[in-house]
């Protein structure tokens, strides 16, 4: 399982520029609910909070607020967890940080724990509930374990020799 600041890391390098704080954490949110949606895991431990401004991984926040990084092992996200973080900055990354807020005000995960209180936790669960839902959410299938199982297979027989490339549709059609 992955840190919330190797997931902020991972987010900050496939951006072109910095997100700055606010859309980071509405990022990590993201990444966090269709992580949740697809595998049934959590892709940090790290509690995401409701604060007044959407949701926050209030610990990683309180570190970087004067300009700290979290120190981390220097390991990658595994395939998965870079296929969720590839998948959010596809879908929300080019947004601005005050259209995420908009955003996330306008989710049940969002609403219902600051409805409970101010910078109250927001359940795994409620994220993965609302984000089943959405379109989105028929990814699932790429998390599978028959999926991942093919992807291996299919590297394997890439590395092996045992692919052809085709240059034209007809070319395709030919060799079939």
């Amino acid at each position: 399982m992955a840190t919330a600041a190797q997931v902020a890391r991972a987010l900050r390098d496939e951006l072109s520029t910095d997100p700055g704080t606010v859309k980071l954490h509405k990022l990590l949110y993201y990444c966090q609910a269709w992580h949740a949606t697809w595998t049934g895991e959590a892709l940090f431990d790290e509690p995401i909070e409701a604060w007044e401004n959407g949701p926050v991984v209030a610990d990683l926040w309180r570190v970087e607020k004067h300009g700290f990084r979290v120190s981390m092992p220097d390991e990658p996200l595994s395939d998965e967890e870079a296929r969720t973080v590839s998948y959010v900055v596809s879908r929300y990354g080019s947004k601005w940080a005050s259209q995420l807020i908009g955003e996330t005000h306008a989710e049940r995960p969002w609403r219902e724990a600051y409805a409970r209180g101010r910078n109250t936790v927001i359940p795994i669960e409620s994220m993965r509930a609302f984000f089943a839902d959405d379109a989105g959410a028929d990814q699932a299938g790429f998390w599978t374990k028959e999926w991942r199982e093919g992807e291996v297979e299919a590297m394997h027989d890439a590395r092996a020799g045992r692919t052809k490339v085709f240059y034209s549709t007809d070319e395709f059609l030919e060799s079939l």
